[in-house]
């Protein structure tokens, strides 16, 4: 699994993309290398591409640590706009399954099978609708 985390300034945001067939020992590698990244703010908006991950070799039960990985991650985002795209039905279940280990579902996070859509959503007017 590859990953890329790359932050903008204009406007102020990181996006989180991943590709290749998915790893649990990567994607909590990738975790913690985000939430110790001195560049992100509470508040930021991310774009988590997904769209390229082959999630097919993951478990539900890998879901678990995945999603309390995703708990410290909402923990210190506070905030902030999540928008997650996925390109497959399959992928987007197990990002679902992760979000439930997480905790509550959160407002400010939304799935997305369109990039375009996510990066709209993401752009949208401060106080619009999450929905």
């Amino acid at each position: 699994m590859e990953y890329a985390i790359e932050f903008s300034r204009d406007p102020p945001g990181v996006t989180f993309t991943t590709s290749g067939p998915a790893d649990l020992s990567t994607i909590l590698r990738a975790n913690d290398e985000f939430l110790s990244d001195p560049r992100f703010r509470p508040g930021m908006p991310v774009l988590a591409d997904h769209s390229d991950l082959d999630t097919t070799s993951l478990a539900s039960s890998d879901t678990e640590l995945i999603g309390k990985a995703y708990r410290r991650f909402l923990d210190k985002v506070g905030q902030s706009a999540i928008a997650i795209v996925v390109a497959h039905p399959a992928t987007f279940g197990l990002v679902r399954m992760a979000q439930a280990h997480a905790g509550q579902p959160q407002p400010h996070q939304r799935i997305f099978y369109s990039r375009a859509e996510a990066i709209s959503w993401l752009n949208r007017p401060v106080g619009g609708s999450p929905a």
